[in-house]
């Protein structure tokens, strides 16, 4: 017992991250919504009671205002209670059942003369999509109808209240009906956008078995080291169409360089063939990678900026670079270029292009080993 008071938003009965944070959600908003009521029905009281020519309308007031937030705070701790108990949807349509509740109440025997009591109707159809979805949105809009309907037919009985029934259920149905729709479109786009994240990770994680696959191959075939990385970074450049350019570094310790041996393109063999090389540690893009063994990523535009301008490719707009690594050796870097700015800006893309340079240093390692192997039966 002492330990439910303690932490009453806990959320241990929970394993996953998202079914903690969804529990959460449902105890906070619980607590807003006590909260937001009890001051609604204060300021909603004293509202309608500026319709001070409408007889009894403040001893009904008096009475049901009490019974509501009684019916509230009764519903919030069931809420709290069933979500700490591990029943998530239940405890979200306790929410809602306690809400809706409090707004029979105080709504029905009122007739909703104060239309700002209708208010927090539209509160509910939110908060149901956002908990329970398209179903929430369905579920609350009807029951936010019903109870506007029950209202206004509750209007004949009292006195001198005004006659806009049929106009005012009208008016409150369909804000009910576009809210729900509105919502509706909002979760369906929400929706598309997650398939199409999940389509591409998946397509980046079958790019990246492919090129993987690729590189098994050709190791089987006995390829040497020089051919196995020229048809790498072509394979790398055909794949991700975001990235035009793609070179492979390896260090060697003994003159503290990174030396390009594989670069795609016309400018790529120029590159090759001036020898192009970058110092350890220098303060460029490959510099940093070999020095501190994590991949980094820099655009090219800014003074506070890593990259390092190469004449010979005036269009990178941002560069990526990612350690090869052999348990605890670095032995170089992938580098890709590309001309859109926030081409490397994804996550779930850069563990793809990491998992793809320790695919490579694997390559490399077998090749040299079987060079040597070849050597030494020669």
């Amino acid at each position: 017992m002492l330990h439910v008071l303690r932490t009453p938003l806990s959320t241990e009965r929970y394993k996953t991250v998202a079914d903690k944070a969804r529990a959460r959600a449902i105890m906070g908003l619980t607590v807003g919504l006590v909260v937001i009521y009890s001051l609604f029905l204060i300021v909603g009281r004293s509202g309608a009671l500026a319709f001070s020519d409408m007889q009894g309308i403040d001893q009904r007031l008096d009475l049901y205002v009490p019974l509501a937030l009684i019916a509230m705070y009764g519903g919030a701790l069931a809420t709290v209670i069933i979500t700490r108990l591990g029943k998530r949807t239940a405890s979200a349509y306790m929410m809602l059942a306690s809400f809706y509740a409090a707004s029979i109440v105080i709504s029905i025997p009122n007739g909703l003369i104060y239309a700002p009591m209708g208010a927090p109707l539209l509160v509910m159809i939110m908060i149901g999509g956002f908990l329970l979805g398209e179903r929430g949105i369905g579920l609350t809009t009807g029951l936010s109808t019903l109870i506007v309907a029950g209202a206004m037919l509750q209007r004949q009985n009292i006195p001198n209240a005004p006659d806009n029934a049929p106009f005012a259920f009208i008016l409150f149905t369909v804000l009910f009906v576009l809210t729900g729709l509105i919502l509706q479109l909002f979760l369906r786009l929400q929706e598309i956008g997650l398939d199409e994240k999940v389509g591409k990770a998946a397509r980046g994680r079958q790019e990246l078995a492919t090129l993987t696959t690729q590189l098994a191959q050709r190791i089987s075939r006995h390829f040497i080291l020089s051919e196995l990385l020229d048809s790498t970074v072509e394979d790398i450049r055909k794949t991700y169409p975001d990235i035009y350019h793609v070179q492979i570094f390896l260090t060697d310790e003994e003159a503290n360089e990174a030396r390009l041996v594989a670069s795609t393109g016309e400018v790529g063999k120029m590159l090759l063939r001036r020898k192009h090389s970058l110092p350890i540690g220098s303060r460029s893009v490959i510099g940093q990678v070999t020095a501190t063994s994590t991949a980094v990523i820099a655009a090219a535009a800014g003074t506070e900026t890593v990259h390092r301008r190469n004449e010979y490719l005036p269009d990178t707009a941002a560069e990526a670079a990612f350690p090869l690594r052999l348990g605890n050796a670095l032995i170089g870097a992938l580098d890709l270029q590309s001309k859109q700015v926030d081409a490397f800006s994804d996550p779930d893309g850069l563990s793809i292009f990491q998992s793809l340079a320790d695919s490579i240093a694997i390559a490399v390692d077998n090749a040299r080993l079987f060079e040597q192997t070849e050597s030494r039966v020669q």
